[in-house]
């Protein structure tokens, strides 16, 4: 059971506990179970989610600022209209997540798992995708500028139209990435015609 008094959890089942519109401050949980728990409106300032399941939690409309949820899981999860400020999701994986609405302001997401994630239309700017899994995701129409992608995994994925700008691309095969009217700047093209076997002189 969840005692507002108590800062720190560990390897506790939140199964079944209603948590929505809860604020938590230095808040810490490692390796707890939120599977399926009603967490919509949450609120979180500077708390800690360390290998954590979400699984099939519903977080509608939930906010997160300078949070870190490390190695957490959040297959299925419904993320409807919440909001990451400036949080940490490192080694995260959100494979079948509802992202409609989702909003990422910068924020170290590297080494996470958006496998077939839609991320069309959102602004993805400043944020630290470096080594993700961004296969097969929709970000056509995305403004994705001065964020990192280097050595992501974007095979399959569709940027058409999407604002690159900016955003470092080394490391990354974009062999099958589908582009279209996208825009890119000159060190990117170097980069982009490189990787595809291009001698730029």
């Amino acid at each position: 059971m969840f005692i507002k008094e108590v800062k720190q959890y560990r390897r506790h089942d939140f199964t079944g506990e209603m948590l929505q519109d809860l604020e938590l401050n230095g808040y810490e949980f490692y390796e707890c179970n939120f599977r399926g728990v009603n967490l919509s409106q949450l609120v979180t300032r500077g708390c800690i989610f360390d290998h954590c399941d979400f699984s099939f939690a519903r977080m509608s409309g939930s906010k997160h600022k300078n949070s870190a949820f490390v190695n957490c899981k959040f297959y299925s999860a419904v993320l409807f209209c919440a909001t990451f400020t400036d949080c940490k999701a490192t080694g995260s994986i959100f494979t079948d997540a509802d992202l409609t609405g989702l909003s990422l302001v910068r924020g170290n997401f590297s080494f996470s798992n958006f496998y077939e994630s839609d991320f069309s239309r959102m602004d993805l700017s400043g944020i630290n995708f470096s080594n993700a899994d961004l296969r097969k995701c929709n970000m056509e129409l995305a403004v994705i500028r001065d964020a990192d992608l280097s050595h992501a995994m974007l095979s399959g994925s569709s940027l058409k139209k999407a604002d690159l700008r900016g955003t470092r691309l080394d490391g990354v095969y974009m062999n099958d990435v589908r582009m279209s009217h996208t825009k890119i700047d000159l060190e990117q093209a170097v980069v982009i015609a490189e990787g595809m076997g291009g001698i730029v002189s």
